[in-house]
């Protein structure tokens, strides 16, 4: 069996680093069970962050992994 794990992070380890860093990963049995995750981001050409996301945009996008069989941690 394949499955998919996503990792990311957030923060910046720089002199002038942010206070907080996070590593967050998405454990997946297969890519196409995050389709319908998918659907919810927003059709921009640019990368959306979660700072600068409309709260709309962030609670669909979530709502939508939360009904996934995936595993995330953090």
């Amino acid at each position: 069996m394949t499955g998919l794990i996503v990792v990311d992070e957030s923060g910046d380890t720089g002199k002038k680093g942010s206070a907080n860093f996070t590593i967050c990963s998405i454990i997946s049995p297969s890519s196409r069970v995050l389709i319908p995750a998918s659907r919810n981001l927003p059709k921009a050409n640019v990368e959306k962050k979660f700072y600068n996301a409309a709260d709309s945009e962030i609670i669909g996008v979530l709502n939508s992994l939360s009904n996934l069989p995936i595993e995330i941690a953090f």
